[in-house]
């Protein structure tokens, strides 16, 4: 639907620009801080292009704008001088062997206007601004810029691979390293740098963005809950800890800060070196460990401390007289009878300007979420001689949660010991610990209600109790209440040793032999209180609420 009809009066340019996208299929991106987003505008649109309302709208309040394919539209306050000349630029993108570089991202430096290479290394720019510069980008080969000339609209562009990325070490299965240059399959690699400098709540998601084809997923939002790697969308992938075939909760538990190194085996070479379980691809973390520091310890803290919400959220009616009239006008729509008489209506409309408890206007964004605090702290000691050499950390992390009674903390205790015995010998010993505690708010059901609730309900009364539904329709979905009613806590905990020997009887000839033992124990204590709810427009207990329901459940697992 090119074509918009559309009359709105003195209303901020945001506003217009949402309406715009309801009405049509176009979609806007924008910085939150373009200057005149709030600036009052007029449109008067019947059956007009999306040209004319751009020109129209920024006349009024001024802002530039790039119409790009699939009815997307980029605005900006950078308004394009008039004297900057824009040109059309073509060409192709190589190696050094000449062969073409498929898939390279090729971009005017410092805007959007950007594309990729096709099957033969070509791509093709319009209006390019003279003396711009373009940045042409592609996985494992230096990042080149070129200067974008006057009358010269097409280019060879030659890209060297990165010798630095070739030459880095990488961990490829039972502690073996080998450099990349030397290896045909696929494989990435995150160092501890990278990872340390993450701000992410767990080491999953310290990858994110750091491994091309590794996707991160999360059940949901609850802090500890559950996550998701996948590698090439193939399934999930098969985790190795110092050398100890693991599962991602485990891979979870470890503070990346302990990391030394991650490396991320995509193909199915890998099932050559760890059997059939590596047909998703293999992810091996091999944690820090000791070094010779000629008997001295070295003391390390980090910390952090930050705050989570919501960046972008659906706008809701929390209106309920205009909750009300939508109501109705579906309800005519499908030939059935309205659910509100008029009278109600405006009763409500105004009633609830002086009286918010019995004629309620709840926005169930601001109930809900909340501006959390998250905070990671973690000390380490690093030491040893010739002889040993030790590694030792214990880090908290404190998530207060974006929902009420959704918070987690957790505490992560690692040590990794190695003795040198003699010229053929050295043993060790790694532990860790977790425990990590929940509390037991119920977030799937509250967003499953939060769906079908109405805005004439009092979420919470300021004496404590629970609302409902209180425009008479019989609505019960309280989201808050379901999200408070489990009280109580799920606690995990876990505890790894490995004790291991490596022998190196003759030069080439390596034989590790260990042992390893996993305990792993989840234990929940939670009260379903399941309070009362009332109608307080009419001043009445509508559910009776139940004791509460205790639930214990003690699991625990061993390998």
């Amino acid at each position: 639907m090119g074509q918009i009809t559309l009359t709105m009066k003195d209303k901020p340019l945001k506003k217009v620009i949402k309406q715009i996208e309801k009405v049509s299929e176009y979609r806007f991106f924008y910085n939150e801080e373009l200057a005149n987003l709030n600036k009052p505008v007029s449109l008067e649109a019947q059956n007009s292009s999306i040209e004319k309302v751009l020109k129209d709208l920024s006349s009024q309040a001024p802002f530039s704008y790039l119409i790009k394919p699939n009815f997307q539209i980029v605005l900006s306050d950078d308004l394009p001088s008039q004297q900057t000349k824009l040109q059309s630029i073509t060409g192709r993108v190589v190696d050094t062997a000449d062969n073409p570089i498929i898939g390279a991202n090729v971009l005017v430096k410092g805007t959007t206007n950007g594309v990729i290479t096709d099957i033969d290394g070509n791509f093709s720019l319009e209006k390019v601004p003279v003396q711009s510069q373009l940045q042409v980008s592609y996985i494992g080969y230096e990042t080149k810029e070129l200067a974008v000339v006057s009358g010269k609209t097409n280019v060879k562009i030659i890209m060297a691979e990165n010798t630095k990325l070739l030459n880095e070490v990488v961990v490829t299965g039972f502690g073996l390293a080998q450099k990349k240059a030397t290896l045909t399959g696929a494989i990435a690699s995150v160092g501890a740098d990278d990872i340390s400098r993450s701000s992410a709540v767990n080491t999953s998601g310290a990858l994110v963005g750091k491994v091309a084809g590794l996707n991160y997923r999360s059940a949901d939002s609850r802090p500890g809950n559950a996550t998701t790697l996948q590698i090439r969308n193939m399934g999930t992938p098969l985790f190795v800890i110092d050398g100890v075939q693991s599962d991602e909760g485990q891979f979870n538990n470890i503070d990346f800060n302990d990391i030394e190194s991650i490396s991320i085996l995509k193909d199915a070479a890998s099932a050559a070196i760890y059997g059939s379980r590596a047909s998703n691809g293999v992810i091996l973390i091999t944690t820090k460990t000791g070094e010779n520091t000629n008997g001295k310890i070295e003391l390390e803290y980090s910390g952090s401390v930050g705050w989570n919400g919501a960046t972008k959220l659906p706008e809701l009616v929390s209106n309920t007289a205009d909750y009300m009239d939508l109501c109705n006008q579906v309800a005519r729509n499908s030939q059935r009878g309205e659910l509100y008489r008029d009278d109600f209506i405006n009763l409500w409309r105004e009633q609830s300007k002086v009286d918010p408890i019995k004629y309620p206007n709840t926005d169930w964004w601001d109930v809900l979420l909340n501006t959390n605090m998250v905070q990671t702290h973690q000390i380490s000691l690093r030491g040893g001689n010739n002889k040993v050499s030790s590694y030792t950390s214990v880090n908290f992390q404190n998530n207060d949660g974006l929902m009420n009674n959704t918070s987690y903390k957790v505490v992560n205790l690692r040590t990794n010991t190695d003795f040198i015995v003699n010229d053929w010998l050295k043993v060790g010993v790694n532990v860790s610990g977790m425990l990590g505690v929940n509390d037991a708010g119920n977030i799937n059901g509250a967003l499953e209600w939060f769906y079908s609730t109405t805005p004439g309900m009092v979420p919470r009364h300021p004496d404590g109790r629970y609302g409902t539904g209180q425009t008479g329709t019989g609505d019960k979905n309280n989201p808050l209440w379901i999200l408070e009613a489990l009280q109580g806590e799920k606690n995990k905990r876990r505890f790894t040793g490995k004790v291991f020997a490596v022998l190196t009887p003759m030069k080439g000839l390596v034989i590790n032999a260990s042992y390893f033992r996993d305990l792993y124990n989840y234990k929940e204590n939670i009260v379903d209180t399941d309070s009362p709810r009332w109608d307080f427009r009419l001043d009445q207990q509508i559910t009776t609420g139940r004791q509460g329901i205790i639930t214990n459940m003690d699991s625990n697992s061993d390998r």
